[in-house]
């Protein structure tokens, strides 16, 4: 019997075919259950139910998005009871296939956080990415997040943006997130942290082995925050390892300027963690000379760095408009080596 030609689908030929009869039904069967379990807990909480889009009712949802709009300004808005009768209405239902839970503007304060943070302890709870951006959440707020995710494994991404939890909630996150399993991406942009913060950071959330990206733009953090930040990620200041996950560091607009220690600090790094090669310094003073140095040091010693976003412009007045461009264009070159490097390496196994 001739076997079956195999098409461009893959194995067996054809495009792969989407879910069955069977579990288009099962989704749609969760999604009922979860509606019937929202609306029990709005009545149950005297609160009306949010409107969060939810599709046709025919598969499942996977992105919960709650903003200011879904509850109307003369009715109170939206607020930490609504959001506890949304997350009660997934655990309730044991609805298995939410994976982003977005909270933008919304004033849900430490409340809102706590009730996120039981949520996070269920079985039942599938979330891979949370965002809580712009919604009051402080120190106390973050003790609750950080301490859910201690035992958590399936978040993978952690946004905390524009949320003035300061120093303090720094601190109540880096006592619990080094003991998380799978946590990837922590942003906490604009939340009001000093330079003190990078001492904590260092002794606290850089402690996460998992971590691999990690946000900072806006805040005051100075060269000396930042320094201690750098500091964390190179064997001397870690114990004897670099940090074994760290790829992307974004301290844009954090007051701090490349030049004596700060750039040390940056020069150990790219000498010893050879994993972290994206670095957003956009906003902080370069001048031309240590433009020029790390141009010759990204194209000879350091081709790991495929990205170093600097501004045109700075407190220092305008860099060289060729340094600028050359910085761009090295590391996008190192990019481009680096995704060459990998089909290569692809090639080379299938030949064995």
């Amino acid at each position: 019997m001739a076997k079956k030609a195999k098409g461009k689908g893959g194995k067996g030929g054809g495009k792969s075919k989407g879910p069955s009869e069977e579990e288009l039904a099962k989704q749609a069967n969760a999604v009922k259950n979860f509606q019937k379990a929202h609306a029990a807990s709005s009545q149950a909480h005297g609160v009306e139910p949010l409107g969060i889009a939810t599709g046709t009712g025919e598969a499942a949802f996977g992105c919960a998005v709650v903003g200011p709009h879904l509850v109307a300004a003369d009715k109170g808005g939206v607020t930490a009871l609504h959001v506890r009768a949304l997350l009660e209405g997934f655990s309730l239902s044991a609805y298995g296939y939410l994976q982003t839970l977005a909270l933008w503007n919304v004033p849900i304060g430490d409340d809102g956080a706590a009730y996120l943070a039981l949520y996070l302890r269920r079985r039942s709870c599938t979330l891979r990415s949370i965002e809580l951006n712009d919604c009051g959440v402080g120190e106390l707020g973050c003790k609750a997040i950080g301490g859910a995710l201690e035992d958590n494994a399936t978040v993978r991404c952690l946004q905390l943006d524009l949320n003035a939890f300061g120093d303090a909630g720094a601190r109540a996150l880096g006592a619990s997130l080094p003991s998380n399993k799978g946590l990837t991406s922590l942003s906490m942009q604009y939340c009001g942290l000093t330079e003190a913060a990078g001492a904590i950071l260092a002794g606290g959330v850089l402690r996460l082995p998992s971590l691999a990206s990690l946000e900072l733009r806006g805040n005051d953090l100075g060269s000396g925050g930042v320094v201690e930040v750098l500091r964390a990620l190179v064997p001397l200041h870690a114990g004897g390892q670099p940090h074994p996950a760290m790829a992307h560091l974004g301290v844009a607009d954090t007051g701090c300027a490349i030049e004596g220690e700060l750039h040390e600090a940056l020069t150990a790094c790219f000498d010893e963690n050879p994993l972290c090669g994206s670095f957003d310094m956009r906003g902080a003073p370069l001048g031309d000379t240590t433009a020029y140095e790390l141009i010759t040091l990204f194209k000879k010693v350091h081709t790991h760095v495929h990205a170093f976003e600097v501004s045109a412009t700075s407190g220092w007045g305008p860099l060289d408009p060729q340094l600028y461009k050359q910085i761009y264009a090295v590391t996008a070159a190192n990019q481009k080596g680096k995704k060459g490097g990998k089909k290569g390496k692809k090639r080379g196994k299938k030949k064995k």
